[in-house]
């Protein structure tokens, strides 16, 4: 994992493989203010390899509740056609897509969640 990673991002579910639909995930939350292309960007310069499916994300949010809250977000990377997007996913809310892009920086006192595929 990148410096940046460490520096950013705690591991939530350590050496634990969070199986999915032919992929497994890891499960993060955000240690220090970032914007996505920071959270996102440090795992990999290859989004495509950190990204996951919409079917893997429903499947992640309907068998791994546990890794969700109420009280603060969980992102996931997406690849919407030529673009990626963040989903944004509270535990009994709808989901909400974000532009990877957007320079809102993200605080670390949330508590915020990521999940992306293992490399």
């Amino acid at each position: 994992m990148a410096q940046m990673t460490q520096e950013r991002l705690r591991s939530l579910s350590g050496l634990e493989k969070v199986p999915l639909n032919g992929v497994s995930v890891s499960v993060y939350e955000l240690i220090a203010d970032a914007m996505f292309r920071e959270m996102f960007g440090s795992f990999s310069s290859e989004l495509n390899r950190t990204c996951l499916s919409g079917d893997q994300i429903d499947q992640f949010v309907r068998d791994h509740r546990q890794w969700l809250r109420s009280d603060c977000e969980t992102f996931f990377l997406k690849r919407a056609g030529a673009k990626f997007v963040v989903l944004s996913v509270r535990l009994g809310v709808v989901t909400v897509e974000l532009d990877l892009l957007d320079p809102y920086v993200w605080r670390a006192k949330g508590h915020y969640r990521l999940v992306v595929a293992r490399l």
